[in-house]
Protein backbone atom coordinates (compact mmCIF):
# COMPACT_ATOMS: atom_id res chain seq x y z
CA UNK A 1 0.00 0.00 0.00
CA UNK A 2 1.24 3.47 -0.82
CA UNK A 3 0.80 5.98 1.97
CA UNK A 4 1.60 9.62 1.31
CA UNK A 5 0.36 12.33 3.61
CA UNK A 6 -1.83 14.74 1.65
CA UNK A 7 -1.36 12.84 -1.61
CA UNK A 8 -3.68 10.71 -3.72
CA UNK A 9 -2.61 7.72 -5.78
CA UNK A 10 -4.39 7.15 -9.07
CA UNK A 11 -3.93 4.15 -11.34
CA UNK A 12 -4.72 4.73 -15.01
CA UNK A 13 -4.72 2.38 -17.94
CA UNK A 14 -4.67 3.94 -21.40
CA UNK A 15 -3.30 3.44 -24.88
CA UNK A 16 0.15 4.87 -25.37
CA UNK A 17 0.21 7.55 -28.07
CA UNK A 18 -3.51 8.36 -27.81
CA UNK A 19 -4.69 11.97 -27.59
CA UNK A 20 -5.51 11.33 -23.92
CA UNK A 21 -1.98 9.99 -23.28
CA UNK A 22 -0.41 13.03 -24.92
CA UNK A 23 -2.53 15.50 -22.90
CA UNK A 24 -1.93 13.54 -19.70
CA UNK A 25 1.82 13.52 -20.30
CA UNK A 26 1.75 17.29 -20.84
CA UNK A 27 -0.31 17.81 -17.68
CA UNK A 28 2.07 15.68 -15.61
CA UNK A 29 5.18 17.39 -16.98
CA UNK A 30 3.72 20.82 -16.12
CA UNK A 31 2.53 19.89 -12.62
CA UNK A 32 4.42 20.15 -9.36
CA UNK A 33 4.18 17.29 -6.92
CA UNK A 34 3.14 14.71 -9.52
CA UNK A 35 5.18 11.62 -10.12
CA UNK A 36 4.64 8.66 -12.42
CA UNK A 37 5.42 5.12 -11.37
CA UNK A 38 5.20 2.58 -14.16
CA UNK A 39 4.15 -0.89 -13.09
CA UNK A 40 6.65 -3.60 -13.82
CA UNK A 41 4.23 -6.31 -12.72
CA UNK A 42 3.73 -8.62 -15.71
CA UNK A 43 0.14 -9.45 -14.73
CA UNK A 44 -0.95 -6.15 -13.18
CA UNK A 45 -1.33 -5.88 -9.42
CA UNK A 46 0.53 -8.12 -6.99
CA UNK A 47 -1.44 -10.19 -4.49
CA UNK A 48 -0.65 -7.71 -1.68
CA UNK A 49 -1.69 -4.75 -3.81
CA UNK A 50 -4.97 -6.49 -4.61
CA UNK A 51 -5.60 -7.15 -0.92
CA UNK A 52 -4.78 -3.55 -0.04
CA UNK A 53 -7.09 -2.31 -2.79
CA UNK A 54 -9.91 -4.56 -1.58
CA UNK A 55 -9.50 -3.15 1.95
CA UNK A 56 -9.54 0.44 0.72
CA UNK A 57 -12.62 -0.16 -1.46
CA UNK A 58 -14.43 -1.98 1.35
CA UNK A 59 -13.76 0.93 3.74
CA UNK A 60 -14.82 3.48 1.12
CA UNK A 61 -18.11 1.63 0.57
CA UNK A 62 -18.70 1.58 4.33
CA UNK A 63 -18.07 5.34 4.50
CA UNK A 64 -20.48 5.96 1.62
CA UNK A 65 -23.19 3.77 3.15
CA UNK A 66 -22.79 5.48 6.53
CA UNK A 67 -22.98 8.94 4.94
CA UNK A 68 -19.48 9.88 6.11
CA UNK A 69 -18.40 11.05 2.64
CA UNK A 70 -20.22 12.56 -0.31
CA UNK A 71 -19.99 11.36 -3.88
CA UNK A 72 -19.57 13.40 -7.02
CA UNK A 73 -20.98 11.95 -10.26
CA UNK A 74 -18.35 10.92 -12.83
CA UNK A 75 -19.87 13.30 -15.36
CA UNK A 76 -19.22 16.24 -13.02
CA UNK A 77 -15.64 15.13 -12.35
CA UNK A 78 -14.84 14.80 -16.06
CA UNK A 79 -16.59 18.09 -16.86
CA UNK A 80 -14.43 19.87 -14.28
CA UNK A 81 -11.26 18.23 -15.67
CA UNK A 82 -12.22 19.23 -19.24
CA UNK A 83 -12.99 22.80 -18.15
CA UNK A 84 -9.81 23.18 -16.13
CA UNK A 85 -7.32 21.36 -18.38
CA UNK A 86 -8.96 21.46 -21.80
CA UNK A 87 -9.31 17.71 -22.25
Amino acid sequence: MTISIGMETITLSYESGSDFAKKLDELIRNSEGVRVVKSEEPNGLSYQQEEDLRSVVKERIRQLEDGEVKTIPNEQVFAEIRERYGF
